[in-house]
């Protein structure tokens, strides 16, 4: 038996993927969100907390983490063959165990073009502090 090869991703296969995750995650769609991350996802938050698949979804099925609506901008994506990087920028509203959290941040997405489908590795945002 051969090894199954994953094609190359697509920018819009990519930037499909990071908007799922923008949506789920907005929704608060653990299941969904679930079916797009790869079992070896890392979420490293803009506050510097770094979690794994598991511990970001849970957060999110039990409601200690809330999330209103994402809108993703400035979206750029770079392809590196079964690997693309998706940056960009959007606006934070998350209640954390009852306390509101608000901010702007960049973000990156490393989305990986699995055999079966595309699916995100790792996440990471990165908190811009208001101009003083």
């Amino acid at each position: 038996m051969g090894s199954v090869k994953a094609e190359s991703i697509s920018t819009v296969s990519a930037e499909e993927c990071a908007q799922q995750w923008a949506t789920y995650v907005g929704q608060g769609k653990a299941d969904e969100l679930a079916k797009i991350l790869d079992d070896s996802y890392q979420h490293t938050h803009g506050t510097g907390l770094v979690e794994n698949r598991e511990e970001f979804l849970g957060a999110l099925r039990s409601g200690a983490r809330k999330y209103e609506p994402i809108q993703l901008e400035d979206v750029k994506t770079r392809l590196f063959g079964e690997c693309a990087v998706v940056t960009g920028k959007f606006s934070l509203r998350v209640s954390i165990k009852g306390k509101m959290m608000e901010g702007v941040n960049r973000f990156s997405f490393v989305v990986v073009q699995t055999p079966q489908e595309p699916k995100i590795v790792s996440f990471q945002a990165t908190a811009i502090k208001p101009a003083s």
